[in-house]
């Protein structure tokens, strides 16, 4: 009975420690395609944060700040397969790589969309994300029409504009 409680003990802590969330929070300009070779540990992540170097301020009536910043998330995004939550803070996305697919834990995207974006392609690729449930669009400037076609097109994903 000993024995048994003690494999007990050292499995719940073996699996404590082998579950154990892993947080990056990466400049814009260090995540390149050199990074997880660079940083073998960090594919093991399941949230990151990928922040744009200067703080965009967000001009108010829903038009475009002049300093915007589009990024297209790399290719490599696929080989951080525990990823769960993936944030663009201070972002602008025109499009998504069909990579993203490739994610089978990732529940929670976030990022901004501006007057260039693709919404038609961004439902596209977030349609097949099997387990997405939540879509935060951060500072969005968008239309009705737009976030109305987002969330017809993603109907199990809960978007939300977040201020």
């Amino acid at each position: 009975m000993r024995r048994y409680k003690i494999l007990t003990v050292w499995l719940s802590l073996f699996l404590t420690f082998c579950t154990k969330s892993m947080v990056l929070d990466v400049p814009i300009n260090h995540f390149n395609e050199g990074y997880a070779k660079r940083n073998p540990t960090s594919i093991e992540a399941t949230t990151m944060l990928i922040r744009n170097n200067k703080t965009t301020v967000f001009p108010p009536f829903n038009k475009m700040p002049p300093d915007a910043t589009y990024y297209e998330i790399p290719h490599y995004i696929k080989f951080f397969r525990k990823l769960e939550n993936l944030h663009l803070v201070s972002l602008f996305v025109k499009q998504l790589p069909v990579e993203l697919q490739e994610l089978p834990n990732l529940e929670n995207l976030s990022f901004s969309i501006g007057d260039a974006s693709s919404i038609t392609q961004i439902i596209d690729v977030l349609k097949s994300c099997k387990k997405l449930k939540a879509l935060h669009l951060m500072a969005a400037i968008i239309t009705n029409a737009q976030l109305n076609e987002l969330k017809r097109g993603l109907p199990h994903v809960n978007v939300s504009i977040q201020p």
